[in-house]
């Protein structure tokens, strides 16, 4: 075999191990690797650049507008379940739309409220500023027999044109 042809056929053989790897680490359809947690404990693992699959996001109910600013996300597992937490900015203008399309609206927010529990936080690597004015509700699962997820928002204000939007949504 020349050369050329077997530096081809390395390349190929390559970008196909490498395509059997993001499969086998749990990359989605959009090449984005989900982030698999294997603990409760996330304090070492950093969330992943970028917004959800369309099949996560369909699958918590999480909405992420595609201009979202800095937006990461993270994902641990459990059974047919598990959760899903989202960070991510947008103008102050958008935030009752995208509450509509998660089930809510800014009225229903709790002020001062950090809707995230001590384990919560552990879990994101979330660091809020209870000094910052933020809002905060819990969307519980809807009773519609599809075992809908529960979301915990949490909305920080401290940003005079943005928001900083922070989603834990949990499907049982």
């Amino acid at each position: 075999m020349r050369s050329g042809a077997k530096a081809l056929l390395a390349c190929v053989m390559g970008a196909a191990v490498l395509a059997l790897a993001s499969c086998e680490s749990g990359a989605d359809s959009s090449g984005s690797a989900a982030r698999e947690v294997p603990s409760a404990s996330a304090a070492s693992v950093d969330s992943i650049p970028g917004i959800p699959s369309r099949e996560l996001r369909e699958q918590y109910g999480v909405t992420v507008p595609v201009d979202a600013i800095d937006p990461s996300y993270g994902r641990h597992k459990a059974g047919g379940g598990g959760e899903l937490w989202v960070k991510f900015g947008i103008g102050k203008g958008d935030l009752n739309g995208l509450l509509a399309g998660m089930g809510t609206g800014e009225e229903k927010l709790h002020s001062g409220m950090i809707a995230f529990t001590s384990a919560d936080l552990e879990l994101t690597g979330w660091s809020l500023d209870p000094a910052h004015p933020v809002k905060g509700v819990l969307v519980p699962t809807r009773d519609d027999g599809m075992k809908s997820p529960s979301q915990k928002i949490t909305i920080d204000y401290s940003d005079g044109n943005t928001v900083t939007v922070y989603v834990l949504a949990i499907k049982p």
